[in-house]
Protein backbone atom coordinates (compact mmCIF):
# COMPACT_ATOMS: atom_id res chain seq x y z
CA UNK A 1 0.00 0.00 0.00
CA UNK A 2 1.32 3.59 -0.90
CA UNK A 3 0.54 6.47 1.68
CA UNK A 4 0.55 10.00 0.16
CA UNK A 5 1.83 12.25 3.27
CA UNK A 6 0.96 15.69 3.14
CA UNK A 7 0.37 18.89 4.98
CA UNK A 8 -2.26 18.69 7.83
CA UNK A 9 -3.67 22.10 9.13
CA UNK A 10 -6.41 22.53 11.37
CA UNK A 11 -8.09 23.71 8.85
CA UNK A 12 -8.89 19.83 7.88
CA UNK A 13 -10.60 20.07 11.07
CA UNK A 14 -12.59 22.66 10.71
CA UNK A 15 -13.63 21.12 7.28
CA UNK A 16 -14.46 18.17 8.25
CA UNK A 17 -15.13 18.07 11.82
CA UNK A 18 -16.24 21.51 12.84
CA UNK A 19 -18.28 22.44 9.82
CA UNK A 20 -18.83 19.61 8.21
CA UNK A 21 -18.29 20.48 4.78
CA UNK A 22 -16.27 17.55 3.68
CA UNK A 23 -16.57 14.01 5.34
CA UNK A 24 -13.16 12.77 5.16
CA UNK A 25 -9.95 14.30 5.09
CA UNK A 26 -9.55 12.67 1.38
CA UNK A 27 -12.12 14.92 0.31
CA UNK A 28 -10.52 18.37 1.69
CA UNK A 29 -6.93 16.83 0.30
CA UNK A 30 -8.44 16.72 -3.22
CA UNK A 31 -10.26 20.05 -2.70
CA UNK A 32 -7.32 22.07 -1.84
CA UNK A 33 -5.01 20.36 -4.59
CA UNK A 34 -7.84 21.46 -7.13
CA UNK A 35 -8.08 24.87 -5.52
CA UNK A 36 -4.34 24.85 -5.64
CA UNK A 37 -3.63 23.93 -9.10
CA UNK A 38 -7.03 26.32 -10.17
CA UNK A 39 -4.77 29.18 -8.74
CA UNK A 40 -1.66 28.14 -10.17
CA UNK A 41 -0.05 27.37 -6.50
CA UNK A 42 2.19 24.32 -6.02
CA UNK A 43 3.90 23.84 -3.41
CA UNK A 44 7.42 22.06 -4.32
CA UNK A 45 9.46 22.54 -1.32
CA UNK A 46 8.09 22.38 2.10
CA UNK A 47 4.60 20.64 0.78
CA UNK A 48 4.76 18.52 3.85
CA UNK A 49 5.08 20.71 6.97
CA UNK A 50 7.06 19.61 10.06
CA UNK A 51 6.31 16.40 11.57
CA UNK A 52 3.44 17.68 13.89
CA UNK A 53 1.50 18.93 10.67
CA UNK A 54 2.06 15.70 9.09
CA UNK A 55 -0.47 13.58 7.86
CA UNK A 56 -0.43 10.73 5.65
CA UNK A 57 -3.23 9.16 3.64
CA UNK A 58 -3.75 5.42 1.98
CA UNK A 59 -3.84 6.55 -2.06
CA UNK A 60 -6.35 3.80 -3.14
CA UNK A 61 -8.59 6.28 -1.12
CA UNK A 62 -8.13 8.59 -4.70
CA UNK A 63 -7.60 5.53 -6.97
CA UNK A 64 -11.09 4.11 -5.53
CA UNK A 65 -13.28 7.36 -6.74
CA UNK A 66 -13.20 7.43 -10.58
CA UNK A 67 -13.45 11.21 -9.94
CA UNK A 68 -10.58 11.83 -7.78
CA UNK A 69 -8.63 9.19 -9.84
CA UNK A 70 -9.17 11.17 -12.89
CA UNK A 71 -8.21 14.26 -11.12
CA UNK A 72 -4.86 13.13 -10.09
CA UNK A 73 -4.09 11.67 -13.01
CA UNK A 74 -4.72 15.31 -14.72
CA UNK A 75 -2.77 16.39 -12.07
CA UNK A 76 0.45 14.41 -12.99
CA UNK A 77 -0.01 15.05 -16.77
CA UNK A 78 -0.50 18.49 -16.10
CA UNK A 79 3.20 19.01 -13.73
CA UNK A 80 4.59 16.82 -15.73
CA UNK A 81 3.70 16.48 -19.33
CA UNK A 82 4.34 12.99 -19.71
CA UNK A 83 1.22 11.01 -20.20
CA UNK A 84 3.03 7.82 -18.54
CA UNK A 85 2.68 9.56 -15.10
CA UNK A 86 -1.08 9.91 -15.39
CA UNK A 87 -0.89 6.42 -14.42
CA UNK A 88 2.17 6.29 -11.96
CA UNK A 89 1.06 5.95 -8.42
CA UNK A 90 4.65 7.10 -6.99
CA UNK A 91 4.23 10.40 -9.24
CA UNK A 92 0.81 10.93 -7.47
CA UNK A 93 1.81 10.31 -4.02
CA UNK A 94 4.13 14.07 -4.90
CA UNK A 95 2.03 15.48 -7.09
CA UNK A 96 -1.23 15.38 -4.59
CA UNK A 97 0.32 16.88 -1.32
CA UNK A 98 2.22 19.62 -3.54
CA UNK A 99 -1.49 21.02 -5.20
CA UNK A 100 -2.78 20.43 -1.64
CA UNK A 101 -0.52 22.44 -0.36
CA UNK A 102 -0.48 25.17 -2.57
CA UNK A 103 -4.42 24.96 -2.25
CA UNK A 104 -3.94 25.99 1.67
CA UNK A 105 -2.15 28.73 0.68
CA UNK A 106 -4.74 29.77 -1.41
CA UNK A 107 -7.38 28.87 1.34
CA UNK A 108 -5.51 30.66 4.06
CA UNK A 109 -5.34 33.77 1.37
CA UNK A 110 -9.04 34.08 0.31
CA UNK A 111 -11.08 32.10 3.80
CA UNK A 112 -8.23 32.98 6.58
CA UNK A 113 -10.42 36.24 7.94
CA UNK A 114 -13.46 34.38 7.38
CA UNK A 115 -15.27 34.09 10.90
CA UNK A 116 -17.53 30.93 11.90
CA UNK A 117 -18.57 28.55 9.40
CA UNK A 118 -16.99 29.20 6.00
CA UNK A 119 -19.88 27.13 4.25
CA UNK A 120 -20.94 30.27 2.43
CA UNK A 121 -17.81 31.68 1.39
CA UNK A 122 -16.65 28.37 -0.05
CA UNK A 123 -19.68 28.54 -2.12
CA UNK A 124 -19.60 31.79 -3.67
CA UNK A 125 -15.90 31.67 -4.44
CA UNK A 126 -16.69 28.33 -6.41
CA UNK A 127 -19.60 30.20 -7.74
CA UNK A 128 -17.80 32.93 -8.73
CA UNK A 129 -14.80 30.94 -10.39
CA UNK A 130 -17.39 29.57 -12.56
CA UNK A 131 -19.13 32.64 -13.57
CA UNK A 132 -15.57 33.45 -14.65
CA UNK A 133 -15.07 30.91 -17.20
CA UNK A 134 -15.33 31.95 -20.58
CA UNK A 135 -18.34 30.45 -22.50
CA UNK A 136 -17.31 27.93 -24.70
CA UNK A 137 -19.18 27.63 -27.96
CA UNK A 138 -20.83 24.65 -29.10
CA UNK A 139 -19.29 24.25 -32.64
CA UNK A 140 -15.46 24.04 -30.16
CA UNK A 141 -13.76 21.01 -30.71
CA UNK A 142 -12.71 21.87 -26.92
CA UNK A 143 -16.34 21.34 -25.93
CA UNK A 144 -17.39 18.24 -27.75
CA UNK A 145 -14.45 16.62 -26.28
CA UNK A 146 -15.67 17.74 -22.94
CA UNK A 147 -18.89 16.59 -23.43
CA UNK A 148 -18.02 13.44 -24.80
CA UNK A 149 -15.83 12.71 -21.70
CA UNK A 150 -18.83 13.56 -19.33
CA UNK A 151 -21.05 11.76 -21.77
CA UNK A 152 -18.86 8.61 -20.50
CA UNK A 153 -18.42 9.61 -17.08
CA UNK A 154 -22.02 10.35 -15.58
CA UNK A 155 -24.04 7.85 -17.83
CA UNK A 156 -22.26 4.85 -16.46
Amino acid sequence: MVNVPYKKTDIYDALTEEHGIFEYYFDVIMFMAVLGYREGEIETEDYLGDEDERGSIGIERFHNHNHYHAIVAALAFQKTGDPSTMADPDVHREIIPQYAAGGLKVYKREFGDVAGDPTDALANYIKSCVDDEEVIREDDELQTIIQSFDDEMFNT
